[in-house]
């Protein structure tokens, strides 16, 4: 029998569709570039010390303000992934009474836009020259604004923000930030990404501004 036309076995077929199944997965396996700005200012030398070598221990801190409802469970979050950062550069969480030389303070800011910022709130399908209904004579050519109200996506901007100061007098010694716009919503993988950049190069990161993009699995 020619090998065009031989059958596959029930053994040879379920092999087979195994194999399309994990090929399919894989195609499915894709990443999100999670571009961020990153401001840092380290202020280790103009606060009197030189920079910390790890390891050190810290403590969070909030504003009362900030101690329940959803902020205070949205916080919660924001320092379970800042301290999953922070032991990159082996820093960590205080543990009972240990006294802590540094305490920690992590912010977020989103601001939700109704489309992104070089989005126009309406669609036109022909472009300021095409066919147009002129009111009330009918179907006509001629110049025209946009007609049709566009369908919204809602387009993001965040910015984390990262201050450890000195626990005994309360002086900022570390400041850094990482903002990020897109339409990705909200995620603990897209908080970890942009934590990740504010903290990359802790306790030694350079003065200024730098991109920093991170690559997270959707």
């Amino acid at each position: 029998m020619p090998l065009h036309a031989k059958l596959l076995s029930p053994r040879h077929l379920g092999t087979a569709l195994l194999l399309v199944g994990s090929l399919a997965l894989a195609g499915c396996a894709t990443v999100m570039r999670v571009d961020n700005e990153v401001q840092s200012h380290p202020r280790w030398a103009e606060r009197g010390g030189g920079i910390p070598q790890a390891p050190q221990v810290f403590r969070f801190e909030r504003p009362p303000s900030q101690e329940g409802g959803r902020a205070g469970a949205s916080l919660d979050m924001l320092e379970r992934l800042a301290a999953q950062s922070l032991a990159r550069a082996g820093w960590t969480p205080a543990a009972g009474n240990v006294r802590a030389p540094w305490t920690v303070e992590v912010s977020a800011l989103v601001v939700q836009l109704p489309r992104a910022p070089w989005e126009s709130p309406y669609d036109s399908f022909y472009g300021p020259f095409g066919p147009r209904w002129v009111y009330p004579y009918g179907p006509g050519y001629g110049f025209h604004g946009p007609v049709f109200p566009r369908l919204e996506s809602p387009y993001y901007q965040r910015r984390v923000t990262v201050l450890v100061r000195n626990a005994g007098n309360g002086q900022v010694v570390y400041e850094t930030s990482a903002a990020h716009d897109g339409r990705w919503n909200s995620t603990e993988s897209l908080w970890q990404a942009m934590l990740d950049a504010a903290l990359q190069g802790f306790p030694s990161a350079p003065e200024g501004r730098r991109r920093i993009d991170i690559d997270v699995p959707r």
